[in-house]
């Protein structure tokens, strides 16, 4: 789903009651340098996607397990759940926030 920057609230996650989205495109890089001590020539390599998605209510994401909810362009690869955390009050609804980190060039490991 496209996001439509004139429209306000969470579009890149479909789910009831999402507060927010946070999402970080990366890369690893390596720089040489030149013989002169100046840069002589960069490359990135291994991109990934790092996200944060925080809601109220009940999630049944579990850590480790498959991707249930990403952001929008978070997709191929493989994406790991590396934590989630639950959150319960007595004067408020629950809370959860769903972290994990997607490797879009990475294929799935077998045994």
């Amino acid at each position: 789903m496209p996001v439509t920057f004139n429209k306000i609230g969470v579009q890149s996650v479909s789910a009831e009651l999402i507060e927010s989205v946070e999402t970080t495109k990366s890369l690893d890089t390596k720089m040489i340098m030149s013989s002169e001590g100046g840069f002589g020539a960069g490359k990135g390599f291994d991109p990934k996607f790092e996200f944060t998605i925080k809601g109220r209510g009940t999630t049944t994401q579990e850590a480790g397990a498959a991707a249930t909810m990403t952001p929008d362009g978070v997709t191929g690869g493989q994406t790991i759940i590396t934590s989630v955390k639950l959150t319960e009050k007595n004067d408020d609804f629950n809370e959860f926030e769903i972290s994990g980190v997607n490797y879009p060039q990475a294929a799935a490991l077998t045994n």
